[in-house]
Formats: C-alpha cells, sequence, structure tokens
C-alpha cells in the first residue's frame, strides 16, 4: 500500500500553446546553422516568397543520404508533442531499397531509455508536385541531441522542400495538489483467450486470479472482414454484446470481473500504425456508437469490472478540421459512456501505443471514475525477442544498450506513470505485460514488474491467457517451437503470477479517483 501525501507537483510545462511555431525554415538564423551537402542549395525550383531548400542527389546507397541537416535544441520541447509541417516536391526519383527510404524528413534524437530514434512521415515517391505532409512526433523527456534532415536517402533524383515548420501540440502542463490517498494493487488477472469458455473463468477462479480484460477482438473471430467495412463492423459489435454478456455472467459465478476491451476500433491503421478513427469522422462516429450501444447493453450486467475505451491508441498524423484528436475524442467518449453508466469505471489509455511516457502529456480528463493504463513490453527487445523474423537473444538481468538491464531499469521506465499517479491522484492499471515464454530470464521480468505494480499500487493484467503460445504460461519455457509443448507442472513464469494472484481479495467497490 502506499499513502500520497499533500504535495503540489510540477510537470515541466512546456512553454507554447497548441499551435505555437516553435521552428520554422523561414528563420535566417535557422538556415545559417544548417549544414548542407553537395548540391543543395537555397533555392526553389518555381520561385516563390518562402524559404526554400533544393537540390540533386545521385547517390542510391542506402546508407548514404545527401541533404541538409539542422540541429535542434530539444530541452524546450522534452515531453510534449510537436508537428512538423512541410510541402515537398520530386523529380526524376529512382525507386528506393526500401519503403523508409527515398525522401526524407527526418527528426533524429537520442534517449537514455529508448537510444537513437528517427521518426519521420511517409513520404511519396515517384515524381510528385508540391504535396503537404503533416506528421506528429512525441519528444521523450530525456531527449537530447536533436536534428532535423531534410533530402534524400538511398534515392537518386531531385527534391525541393518548403513552408517546413514545427508546430506545437500538446506539452507536459499537469499541476495538482493532492490530499492523502491510500492505494493499494486491487486487481492482479489476465487478458482473455479468443472467446473464454466458463472452463476458462474456473481455471482462473482456482488460480485466485480477479481480474480478465475481455478482448473484443476482430483477428480473434472466424468471420474476419476489412477494418473499413463500417457497416460490418457495426454487425460484429453487436455480437460482441451478446458474448460479453455471456462472459459477464461466467466471470461472476467465479468471482471475477471483467474489463471489456474494445480491441479494436473500426477503420484499421495507415501503414505509419495511425487508427484512422483519428482521421476520419464517419469511422470516430462509429467508434462513438459502439461504445454507446456497449455501455448501455453492460450497464446492469454482473461483474463488469471497467470499459477500457481502446486499445494503444497511435495517431502519428495530425487529425484534420471536424475530427477529434485521441485526447479530445477520450473525453467525448468517456462523459458519453459516463452519462450512460454512472458508476462503472472507464479507463483510458496513453498515446503512443500505450506507451508510459505519454500520459504527462496527456493529462487527467474531466470525468469521474476515469482510470489510466498503459502497457509495459519494455524493452521490447527482450520482451517479444523471437517474435519477428530477425532477432537477438537478450537476458534478464543483463546488459541494454550497453548498459545493466535490471530491476532498477524498470523503475526508471515506469516512473512517468508514478509521477503522474504522484500528481494527479489517478488510479493506474497495467492493461498488458509479458516476455515471451522463451526470453532468457522471463519469469524474473514478470516478477519484477509485479513487484514495482504493487509497491505503486497499481492494477494489473497479464499478456495473455490461452492465447499465442509464446505467451502462454502453461507451455513449456523451451523449445521455441510450434506446436509448442504443454508444461506437466506450472512453469517458472506462472508461478511468478500464482504467487501474486494468492494476494487477491473479493473485489468490491472500486476505489475509483474522483
Amino acid at each position: 500500500m502506499i499513502a500520497i501525501s499533500l504535495l503540489t507537483i510540477f510537470f515541466n510545462a512546456s512553454p507554447f500553446g497548441v499551435g505555437a511555431e516553435l521552428w520554422s525554415l523561414d528563420s535566417a538564423a535557422i538556415r545559417a546553422r544548417a549544414t548542407l551537402n553537395p548540391g543543395f542549395a537555397w533555392s526553389c525550383p518555381d520561385g516563390g516568397t518562402s524559404a526554400c531548400l533544393s537540390g540533386v542527389s545521385t547517390a542510391t546507397d542506402p546508407a548514404k543520404g545527401a541533404g541538409a541537416n539542422f540541429p535542434m535544441d530539444l530541452e524546450p520541447w522534452r515531453g510534449a508533442e510537436v508537428e512538423l509541417d512541410l510541402e515537398v516536391r520530386a523529380d526524376s526519383l529512382s525507386k528506393p531499397a526500401a519503403s523508409f527510404l527515398g525522401v526524407k524528413a527526418m527528426i533524429h534524437y537520442t534517449s537514455e531509455l529508448d537510444g537513437e530514434a528517427w521518426p519521420q512521415p511517409s513520404m511519396p515517391s515517384g515524381d510528385f508536385g508540391w504535396t503537404p505532409v503533416r506528421f506528429l512526433v512525441h519528444i521523450p523527456p530525456d531527449a537530447e541531441h536533436g536534428s532535423l534532415f531534410l533530402g534524400l536517402q538511398g534515392a537518386s533524383g531531385r527534391v525541393a522542400f518548403r513552408k517546413v515548420r514545427i508546430v506545437g501540440k500538446r506539452g507536459m502542463s499537469v499541476l495538482h495538489r493532492v490530499g492523502e490517498k491510500p492505494w493499494h494493487t486491487e486487481w492482479r488477472g489476465v487478458m482473455s483467450p479468443p472467446h473464454p469458455s466458463e472452463k476458462d473463468f474456473a481455471d482462473l477462479e482456482g488460480w485466485h486470479a480477479n481480474l480478465v480484460r475481455l478482448q473484443m477482438n476482430i483477428w480473434h473471430d472466424k468471420s474476419w472482414f476489412p477494418d473499413t467495412d463500417l457497416v460490418r463492423y457495426s454487425a460484429w459489435v453487436d455480437s460482441d454484446i451478446s458474448e460479453i454478456r455471456t462472459a459477464s455472467l461466467q466471470a461472476s459465478k467465479h468471482g471475477i470481473g471483467l474489463v471489456v476491451d474494445l480491441h479494436q476500433p473500426p477503420g484499421g491503421s495507415l501503414k505509419d500504425g495511425t487508427y484512422r478513427v483519428f482521421l476520419d469522422k464517419r469511422t470516430q462516429d462509429a467508434w462513438l456508437d459502439a461504445w454507446r450501444r456497449i455501455a448501455t447493453a453492460s450497464r446492469s450486467l454482473p461483474g463488469i469490472a471497467a470499459y477500457d475505451l481502446m486499445n494503444e491508441p497511435t495517431q502519428k498524423l495530425p487529425s484534420p478540421d471536424g475530427v477529434l484528436d485521441w485526447w479530445h475524442l477520450a473525453r467525448k467518449a468517456a462523459a458519453m459512456v459516463r452519462a450512460i453508466d454512472p458508476k462503472t469505471p472507464i479507463i483510458v489509455s496513453a498515446g503512443g501505443g500505450g506507451d508510459v511516457h505519454r500520459l504527462t502529456e496527456m493529462g487527467t480528463l474531466d470525468v469521474p471514475g476515469v482510470i489510466y493504463t498503459f502497457h509495459m513490453y519494455y524493452p521490447s527487445k527482450f520482451t517479444s525477442q523471437g517474435l519477428h523474423a530477425s532477432w537477438d537473444t537478450l537476458k534478464y538481468p543483463g546488459t541494454f544498450q550497453g548498459k545493466p538491464l535490471n530491476k532498477e531499469t524498470l523503475r526508471k521506465e515506469l516512473s512517468a506513470a508514478r509521477e503522474f499517479q504522484l500528481a494527479t491522484g489517478a488510479r493506474i492499471y497495467v492493461g498488458e505485460f509479458s516476455a515471451l515464454r522463451w526470453a532468457p530470464g522471463a519469469s524474473r521480468y514478470l516478477a519484477d514488474c509485479i513487484s514495482l505494480f504493487e509497491e505503486y499500487g497499481w492494477d494489473w493484467s497479464y499478456h495473455a491467457f490461452r492465447e499465442y503460445q509464446g505467451w502462454d504460461l502453461e507451455m513449456e519455457d523451451l523449445p521455441r517451437k510450434e506446436p509448442a509443448l504443454h508444461a506437466t507442472s506450472p512453469t517458472d513464469r506462472l508461478q511468478v503470477l500464482l504467487d501474486a494472484f494468492r494476494e487477491n481479495r473479493p473485489l468490491g467497490p472500486n476505489p475509483v479517483a474522483p
């Protein structure tokens, strides 16, 4: 249990407002600090009054780029979201060897926890006239050594940039005074398998778990359909409402609460991961309507612990006029659900795919009964090793990016959520955390994560119960192969969870922050 005494905490409030221009290519001082490669100059192929960078590159080596590099002081922007806006055109552009090569407008920074990063927008290919490009970038709280590169990489041809600027979108501005608040972990559970059965709930009762995050997941449905088909999405929601009714009765019978997780919003996502629900008004309305129906159908059901509005919301492109970004959409949805169901807690995720560091950027919503969530897979090179074609073996505890990887590393990664909790008094729920069964030291990693969650009084659910065999607690750790081998006795990973579940009590009233 933790107690929060009276205190005032400031996050580093960003010195800019939404829409404030932070950087512009039109600034002569900024252009003076740039380093230009041969073949690039301050000129426009068709004139104009805006400052313009243009040039020609003959290099097609993916390791080589040509253009202009601008040093940036990121300290005033740390912990904030900014928007990169520009117009670009290209002529006689060769086809690059990979999709991330070609025209580049790339911000670069280093971060102690995340290493080096090169966030960049998807760019047009081939020959094209002046084309607007907009892109959202989150600047980590410890970002340094910032720069912006404009030019070509791994492709030959002519490129030009104009009207390049960076504007402020959302800064760290949370300030709260918090009184004495005792918090302790209430929920210890798991993510659900596809279409859980009563046997699943009975087995979890035997484990002493008291929570299941119920995935409403299109990928688990045999009648899969295109994400953009809003009519079929609506029909799919109806079928899942029926499943919620069944699951709630089964869960409550076994003393387990359900978190209703609408795992995929309508519309799917673009190649860069951006959810279409943030870009299209019809899609956004369909998502709001889904939650209106879910909350109306679920408010009187037994065992509904919370509504989890959106899984890992991802937005790298700014919302157009008339369409809400995640923060404003989450507030609208939470207010709507609260009007329908005055009691059941509402879970709202950090942006950036559930990134813990985005909590402080998001701030709190002015809606009662909101719980804030993020997902914990840090570092993914350990937790998800082998999930994709190429991978390296990383051990825990061990070394990551030349530095120790241990419980204190995890504590530092989670510090943003801890600071957010202390500043706002918010209840925190770690909706997903895991490590693949063959990751060396996976059980120790899970134990250290749970230890920190319990120390801070956070609720949590393991990913996932009887879903993908790589996460399955009941499968042998090794060898890594499919089909996986069912363990004849509890695996080390399962034993960690069983030990933690013994701390569970029957679910009572939810200790929701006002």
